[in-house]
This record gives structure tokens, sequence and C-alpha cells, in this order.
């Protein structure tokens, strides 16, 4: 790589920092911004345009970024909400991969039933990114935040096993219903039984380990480990990462000490913004390798045809949001998403949320240029260009509409979720409280320190709720400094207690928790003096 090249790279590093803040502030989903980047940046002279290679996509981006988002996922919460996660996710999925190709038929019958599957695959699974960084920032209930980040966990590895089923078919000519949904259940259960093996095997070896930066480098490296060892069992490498991040993220806790924690939360929040900004700058560069009309057909009639495609996939997500949740009440749907008070909103707001990205546009570039027989795949091109103005369209249109959708139906809780913190750190203090009193019965910490403690939680117990001013309060008596850390690490093993029962009554979110640790691992640090530590 030249001099030219790396002040290019260096530039568009900046622009995508520069458009990312940007977008922030005027409340654009930052993916928006960066595609459009991506393809003004295509048409800039002198601005070398990288190759995409699917493999690329699926190896170095899509792993960590699926176990970055599965990491912070709740099995228990996604339990919760399986009935409208599945239907989105498996049946909604299958349900776009076939109106999809048969749209495509009816448009473009030269392609073939096999092709028009295989573009139905492709644009089947969302991409999460855009309309959780809006809702988050709106303050959506986290209920809608799980059921749009649970789907996209799940769908891509289903669609995936359907492009691939369909693209066998495109090349061999041959198509069998029998050997196909065996091979998706075969996929489906492989990936997910090698993704918590893999999860299981990394655990056991993190507790064991005493070293911080090899902590933090082993999670780096399980992910691309799930999703090898997945694939080379013939199961599905997405749902294998999936799998593996669920499992590492409900035992996190167990596995690392605060410090750990707090080093690998920053590490892994810079790395997936780093990935996704990537991810979609890459997109929007590949528009002039895209654009040139295939098999001399006009580009505005293609055009044309990915726009009625992307009305297709949007409409059906929107239509199945308005019928399909009432037509399974009776099977235990999520009440939250059928009260009629609020159901219309919530359910308009998930279907508007189906936003498409780096996964449909890898799949396409998957698509070999020849089949079996060596002659050459007719439609390939097609097919990706369809793709591509299928993203362009649903990013645009939807993650720049999504925010006045969201603040038209006023779904924003933000004084709610204060609310939840606030009482849930009350509980979380009031049981270092009582644990003192323990210690105190027992006479087992020193009179001097109690009477400091006490005084440092009761403080903080009355500013939380709302009688003194927001200030902090921390006196340490002249005591050995392994006496307080020894008692203050007891105090907060009661609090952390507390925190973990909150979750277990369903009084706090997954998220809150998260949250309300952090805080924990903070003041536990502090109290080590920042000393490294292992898990």
């Amino acid at each position: 790589m030249g001099a030219h090249e790396l002040l290019v790279g260096l530039l568009l590093a900046l622009a995508v920092l520069g458009s990312t803040l940007a977008a922030r502030r005027v409340g654009i989903p930052y993916p928006v911004v960066l595609v459009v980047l991506g393809l003004g940046a295509g048409f800039v002279p002198g601005v070398p345009v990288p190759t995409l290679d699917p493999d690329v996509v699926f190896f170095l981006f899509l792993p960590p970024l699926l176990y970055s988002a599965a990491f912070l996922s709740s099995p228990r919460e996604l339990a919760r909400h399986a009935l409208p996660i599945g239907l989105l996710a498996f049946v909604l999925v299958v349900a776009t991969t076939c109106i999809v190709a048969v749209v495509v038929h009816v448009l473009l019958p030269q392609l073939g039933w096999a092709l028009a599957f295989v573009l139905g695959a492709v644009v089947a699974p969302t991409d999460p990114v855009a309309a959780t960084a809006v809702m988050r920032r709106l303050g959506v209930p986290e209920r809608l935040r799980t059921i749009v980040e649970g789907e996209s966990l799940v769908n891509d590895g289903l669609a995936l096993v359907l492009f691939a089923v369909a693209l066998e078919a495109a090349r061999t000519g041959a198509f069998s219903f029998g050997s196909s949904a065996v091979e998706l259940v075969r996929a489906v259960g492989a990936g997910i039984a090698i993704g918590l093996a893999v999860g299981w095997l990394a655990g056991q070896v993190r507790r064991r380990i005493d070293d911080r930066n090899v902590e933090i480098g082993l999670s780096l490296v399980t992910p691309f480990a799930a999703y090898l060892a997945a694939e080379e069992a013939g199961g599905s490498g997405v749902l294998g990462v999936v799998a593996c991040g669920l499992l590492l993220g409900w035992i996190s806790s167990d596995l690392t000490d605060p410090g750990t924690r707090l080093e690998a939360t920053a590490f892994w929040n810079v790395l997936s913004f780093g990935l996704n900004a990537a991810i979609f700058v890459l997109i929007g560069l590949q528009l002039p390798e895209i654009a040139s009309p295939p098999g001399g057909q006009a580009t505005v009639e293609l055009v044309a045809y990915g726009i009625g495609v992307s009305a297709v996939v949007i409409g059906l997500r929107v239509a199945w949001q308005l019928i399909v949740p009432h037509a399974v009440a009776g099977l235990g749907a999520s009440r939250e998403l059928l009260d009629p008070r609020r159901s219309l909103p919530e359910r308009l707001v998930v279907g508007w949320s189906g936003m498409r990205g780096a996964v449909s546009l890898a799949a396409a570039l998957s698509i070999p240029l020849v089949g079996l027989s060596g002659e050459e795949l007719r439609g390939r091109s097609v097919v990706l260009f369809v793709t591509f103005v299928v993203i362009c369209t649903t990013l645009v249109l939807q993650g720049t509409t999504l925010p006045f959708v969201i603040r038209a139906f006023a779904l924003g809780e933000g004084d709610r979720r204060e609310h939840e913190l606030t009482v849930a750190r009350r509980e979380v203090t009031a049981a270092a409280l009582a644990r003192m009193d323990e210690l105190d019965e027992r006479e087992e910490i020193p009179a001097e320190l109690l009477e400091s403690l006490r005084g440092v939680y009761e403080h903080r117990l009355a500013r939380l709720e709302g009688e003194l001013a927001e200030e902090e309060l921390e006196d340490r008596p002249d005591l050995d400094h392994e006496t307080y850390r020894r008692f203050r690490r007891e105090l907060l093993s009661a609090e952390r207690e507390r925190l973990r029962a909150l979750h277990a009554e369903g009084l706090l979110t997954f998220e809150q928790v998260r949250e309300i640790q952090r805080e924990l691992d903070l003041a536990e640090t502090l109290v080590d003096g920042g000393e490294g530590g292992g898990a």
C-alpha cells in the first residue's frame, strides 16, 4: 500500500469520525450517514475502492459484531419475548424469502425460480445497528430493542442457510424439499450446540487466567473460533457465535474481575464501532462497481425493480406487525405487545425497523460467477444490483424517518428508566447498610471503620432519596489499607447480591443491571487502587 492510499485512508477515517459526530447531533443514525459518505467517496477521483470480499465480511466482520451483540443480550429477556422474536426471525424470514421470490419471478422472469429465491433469501435478514442506535438515543422501551436485536441475532443464520440451499439449486438445477429441510435443521442444531461448547470451553479457560490482556485477547479470539468450528461441522457459524456470546455474557460476572470487565467493555465498544463504521462505508464504496447496468438493461429499470423489492420487504414487515401478533395472541404472545392501548404504536415501530445491511450485500457478493457446469451463472449481477438498491432504500428511507415515527408515538421512556435505576441504586445501597448491621452484630468490623462506612452509605441513600444535593462523600478512616479493602469488598458483594436479586425478580432489565454493575466495578477498582487482577 502506497503513501497515496494511506493518506486517502486517513482522510476517510477522519471523515467517518466527523460524520458520526454530525449524525448524532442532528439525530440521524450514523450508519445512514456513513453509507452516503461511502457513496460519495466512491465517485471521487483518486479514492481507491477496495473489493468487498464476502469471505472478509462473513469471517472478519460478522463474528465479532454478532458476539458483541449477543454478549450484551439477556437469555432470560430473549426467552420472555421468544414468540415475537421467533415469528420475526424464523417465520417472517421464510415468508419474505418466498414472497420476494414470487415478486421477482414476475418482474424478472429471466432470472428463473432458483435465483429469485436466492434474492429473496439475500434481502430477508435485517441489520439492527441503525434501528437500535435510534431506539437507545430516544429511550424506546427496552422490550422493543430486545425484540429487534434478538431477531437480528437469529435471522442472519436462518437466512444464510436458506440462501445456501437456494444457491445450490441455482448452480445445480436440482432442488429437494426434504433434503433442504434436513439441512436446515442440521445447520441450526449443529451451530447452536457447537457455539455452546466453544463458549463453555472458553469460560473454563478464562476462569484460570490471571492476566487482563490475555483474557481480553481470548475474548477476541472466541467468536472466530465459534464461527469456524460451527462452519467446519456443517452448522451455522452465525448461530454458533450467537450461542457462544449469549452463554459467556450470561456468566460473565463469574468469569472476570471488575477491572477486566471495565477494560473489556471499553475495548469491545471501540471495536464494534470501528467495524460497523468500516462496513457501512464499504457498502457505499461498492456503488461504482455495482452501478454498471448488467446485461444491457437500463439503470432506471433496474433501480425501479430494486425499489419495488424494497417496497415488498418494507410493506410485508409492517403488515406482519399489524396482523400476525393478533393472530397468535391465543398462543401466549407477549401481553405488552398486544395491549390495545400501546400495541399498535410499538408494533409499527418494530415494523419500521427492518433496515438491510452488510449481511445482505456479502451474501449477494458471494454468488459465484459460474455454475457447477462451468457455464456463466446468469443473473448474478442483477441480484447484486437489486440487493444494493434494497440496502440503500431501507437504510436511507427507514433510517432517517424512524426517529420521527418514534417521536410521533411518544414511545420514549427516559424518565421512567431513570426512576427505575434510582430505585435500584437505593435497594443496593440499603443492602450494604444491612450487611454492615450483620458485621456489627458479629463484631467483625472495627468501630471506627463501621462509623465511617455507614456515614458514606447513609449519605448516598439520602442523596438518592432526594434529601441531599448530588455530591460524594468518601472518608476513609486511618486504618491499614487491607482492612479497609476487605470490608469494602464485603459491602460491594452485598450490593451485587441485591442487584442480582432485583434482576431475578424481574424488577430490572439486563441493560440496567449492567449499568449499575459498571458503577460497582468502578467503585471496586478505586478500592483496589487500580491494581490489575484476573478472572
